[in-house]
């Protein structure tokens, strides 16, 4: 039978424990868990004690009583406080008994001996296992002791298995999102489409921030993107249906020009800001982000010059009478053309002399005038031709040795050469062999309207003459000669280039949206010709790169100038001295090319892809307008492309052409024959 026996040490502290005792005896020896003296033999009287006062219970339980008698074991000191002292004193001076060259900073909570440090780590506020095992079995409430290393290293493992399953996450999620973003988000999505009636006139805009502007002969509305909301529709005055306003401006306030009328509304509201009448009939007009310049033709030849600030609507007008040039010298007759180098005589030269002689007895072409908005003023640009010459040249390479079409061995390693050859020969018949190129003597004149400090500038180029106006300088350029004058017309230097200008791109450029060859970047001017994008400083003229690029298209620049985008071809200079040779596996190709605006060099190329490109915010988009194999198919190729490595991020196929393409942003604008279309990138 199990008893409980309470024992008083020495040392006078008490303790109680439950033993089965064997014969009346304790079964092993008991030592006092405060001090460690052996209580044995103590253990034995009480436990004598205790099995006579058993005895004398069970007689009187016997004789009748109903007592039961419940002991708890309960641990007790002789004198209050003395026990809980030795477990909790002082131990300053005293060492570690398991570690000599420690020095002890607790006691043990159960036996009351000193521990350190290590101790500490490993047991907590117990010295050993044991101790350890004996408190968890008598239920004692012992401190947690944070530095202890088992729970050191459950915080280890719990932090190193929440890093786990973090990374896990992010790394799931991050598969998921890059597998979503491949395949549906990188796509731009369709946010609004509306059908178009047949053969209406309608124009279209993307305006910040998403906004979309549509205007009829009849109306204009501002819609909002990407619901397509309307936010306000205007009427307009009844017009002709194929009338159609030109948007001139879309900020600060959205500038229309209606016929003469010239109309400024706020985006907000709709609402007239301005309006101001330009005299009719208006026979030219041309702007800028500041200013509109119209011109009417008045009175004995004079022209009518209105220059309109965009932002306030206030305006000037000035009548410019007619520019007479000067007489050409006596002796000076009106040129003609000039032949190229000894050879056979084909077909096409004798329709090519008659037309040579009729040049030669046809009167000059009248002068020619144009009114450009230049900074804060008008240019009034005229050329007229001094004399014209008509420089041809070969434009396919000579004949070398026997042709394959005259070998009686054809192979077919040969064909293709035959082939070319005898294409060669249909174009030698078709047009002689030659180009023919304008190097015709011009007279300029330069003035400044609106700034009566500037003097006239005037001289004598070779080569079709045009001014380009740009933000702080303008450009004379004629044939290979370039001349930058200040807004005072006054020469800051002169440069001769390796090629002529791209005449076709300046023809085709629009009001407004000119796609011209020259790019001002801060401090350096950057400017693109057949053969060659040179950039120079603005200041000195002085050249800081050069890099062959035959066919460039377009060249845009990053809102840093750090960064410049080039549409051009795979063109040498090989093609540009014989462009007439006919090229049947090594024709140009499309090409797309970053360039380091500072030293020139080129960051990536894409080949093959687009030949334009339109660097909209932080987006590059590329486009090719193509035509079939057979020449009648039109085919589109739409490319979004990444500006750090021109890897293509989206691409979109259709095999017809769209009237208008416009990029805002994230916004993208197709407009077809029967629908308008509104897409918009996602933001990553």
């Amino acid at each position: 039978m199990t008893r409980t026996i309470k024992v008083e040490c020495q040392c006078g502290a008490r303790f109680a424990f439950d033993v089965e005792p064997v014969e009346g005896r304790m079964p092993v020896a008991v030592f006092c868990p405060v001090c460690g003296a052996d209580a044995t033999e103590r253990a034995n009287q009480v436990l004598a004690e205790t099995e006579a006062a058993a005895g004398a219970t069970a007689n009187a339980t016997a004789g009748g009583s109903d007592v039961r008698l419940r002991v708890h074991r309960r641990e007790e000191s002789a004198q209050p406080g003395q026990g809980s002292a030795r477990l909790t004193g002082d131990v300053a001076g005293e060492r570690c008994p398991q570690h000599p060259d420690e020095v002890a900073v607790e006691r043990c909570r159960v036996c009351g001996r000193p521990i350190c440090r290590r101790c500490m780590e490993l047991h907590g506020y117990t010295c050993s296992v044991l101790c350890r095992g004996r408190a968890e079995r008598d239920g004692l409430d012992l401190p947690v002791y944070e530095g202890q290393l088992r729970l050191r290293q459950a915080r280890r493992r719990r932090l190193a298995r929440w890093i786990g399953w973090m990374t896990a996450a992010a790394l799931v999620t991050g598969l998921a999102y890059t597998g979503w973003w491949k395949w549906l988000g990188s796509k731009p999505r369709l946010i609004w489409s509306s059908p178009l009636p047949k053969d209406a006139a309608t124009g279209w805009e993307l305006a910040e921030p998403a906004h979309l502007l549509g205007w009829t002969p009849r109306e204009l509305t501002l819609r909002q993107l990407p619901e397509g909301r309307v936010v306000w529709r205007v009427p307009l005055e009844t017009r002709p249906e194929n009338d159609l306003p030109r948007l001139v401006s879309v900020r600060p306030w959205l500038v229309w020009l209606i016929g003469d009328r010239l109309e400024a509304r706020d985006p907000a509201s709709g609402e007239i800001r301005w309006s101001l009448n330009l005299p009719n009939p208006v026979n030219q007009v041309d702007w800028d982000g500041q200013a509109l310049v119209a011109v009417s033709e008045g009175p004995a030849g004079t022209a009518v010059v209105t220059r309109v600030d965009l932002e306030s609507g206030s305006s000037w007008r000035e009548s410019v009478p007619p520019r007479p040039v000067p007489v050409a010298r006596p002796g000076v007759t009106p040129g003609g053309t000039t032949s190229s180098p000894g050879r056979v005589p084909t077909a096409a030269d004798a329709g090519r002399w008659i037309e040579e002689e009729e040049t030669r007895t046809a009167p000059l072409p009248p002068p020619q005038r144009l009114f450009l908005p230049a900074g804060t003023g008008v240019a009034e640009f005229q050329w007229w031709m001094i004399e014209r010459r008509i420089v041809e040249r070969e434009g396919l390479r000579p004949r070398q040795g026997r042709s394959p079409l005259e070998d009686e061995q054809m192979t077919a390693g040969r064909s293709w050469e035959s082939v070319r050859q005898a294409l060669n020969e249909i174009e030698r018949i078709r047009s002689g062999g030659v180009v023919r190129e304008d190097q015709s003597r011009y007279g300029v004149r330069l003035w400044r309207r609106g700034q009566p400090t500037a003097e006239v500038w005037s001289g004598e180029v070779v080569g079709r003459p045009w001014f380009i106006p740009l933000r702080t300088v303008d450009v004379v350029w004629a044939g290979t000669q370039l001349t930058v004058l200040d807004r005072q017309n006054r020469v800051r230097w002169t440069a001769s280039l390796a090629y002529p200008a791209p005449e076709e791109l300046l023809e085709g450029a629009s009001p407004g949206r000119a796609n011209r060859p020259c790019l001002e970047l801060g401090d350096r001017l950057v400017v693109f010709d057949r053969g060659m994008i040179t950039c120079f400083e603005l200041a000195t003229g002085q050249v800081v790169w050069r890099l062959p690029s035959v066919g460039t298209r377009r060249v845009v620049a990053n809102p840093a100038g750090s960064t410049l985008y080039v549409a051009t071809t795979t063109a040498t200079v090989e093609d540009l001295k014989h462009p007439l040779e006919a090229r049947l596996w090594e024709r140009a190709r499309p090409l797309i090319l970053r360039v380091d605006a500072a030293s020139g060099r080129e960051v990536w190329r894409q080949v093959g892809l687009a030949n334009e490109c339109y660097l909209s915010d932080s987006l590059l988009y590329a486009w090719w307008l193509a035509r079939g194999m057979s020449g009648e198919q039109n085919l589109l190729h739409l490319y979004r492309l990444d500006p750090a490595n021109g890897r293509p991020l989206w691409h979109r196929y259709e095999e017809r052409w769209p009237r208008r393409l416009l990029f805002q942003g994230r916004h993208l604008l197709l407009q077809w024959e029967d629908t308008v279309e509104v897409y918009e990138f996602r933001r990553p």
